[in-house]
């Protein structure tokens, strides 16, 4: 559903499709240039001197007459093809980004579901603190285990972060994918 609303709302799709559109209409030029323009020129004179009426009558057609722009109508289907290949190759280009983005966030939202569920990593480690300290407390256990797990706790938090903000960051690249080339005049 990401995938379709990305190509769908992308302003890099609008860009190649208007250019693919551009290139569709090129065609429809190139074919009606086929036909050539024939241009009529009349011209009506009224001599006082002489009392006489003159009338010219000018017709002008370009040579060759018979020229089928062959040449233009095949450059106009050749750039058409390549503006819609440009498309597809956008929307893949599209789809292989949404793929790595989409991978990453994946990965982190499992690594934040290992930390936070109940019974997961954080749970442990709070519990073996805890533990730790009610022994450290009952001196059946000594200062440097105490710190020991309680550095231990502090990097399972840290690291606990750490995939909350790779996921965050991953999401947001997700919804920037739509904004991917929206502030570039080329695309």
């Amino acid at each position: 559903a990401t995938l379709q609303q990305i190509v769908c709302e992308s302003p890099e799709i609008a860009a190649a499709a208007s250019e693919a559109q551009a290139a569709t209409w090129a065609i429809e030029r190139a074919y009606a240039e086929v036909i050539p323009d024939i241009d009529v020129q009349a011209v009506i004179q009224d001599d006082r001197g002489t009392g006489s009426t003159n009338a010219n009558l000018q017709l002008s057609l370009p040579i060759p007459i018979f020229d089928r722009n062959q040449g233009g109508i095949r450059r106009a289907h050749a750039e058409a093809a390549a503006a819609e290949q440009a498309v597809s190759r956008l929307t893949l280009e599209l789809q292989v980004r949404l793929a790595a983005a989409f991978q990453r966030y994946e990965t982190a939202q499992n690594q934040v579901d290992m930390y936070a569920r109940a019974g997961g990593i954080l749970d442990k480690t709070d519990r073996s603190l805890e533990l730790v300290r009610l022994g450290y407390e009952g001196s059946e256990v000594g200062v440097l285990d105490l710190l020991s797990v309680q550095r231990t706790y502090f990097e399972t938090n840290l690291a606990y972060l750490d995939s909350l903000r790779e996921q965050w960051i991953a999401a947001m690249e997700i919804r920037g994918l739509l904004l991917q080339g929206s502030l570039r005049g080329d695309r």
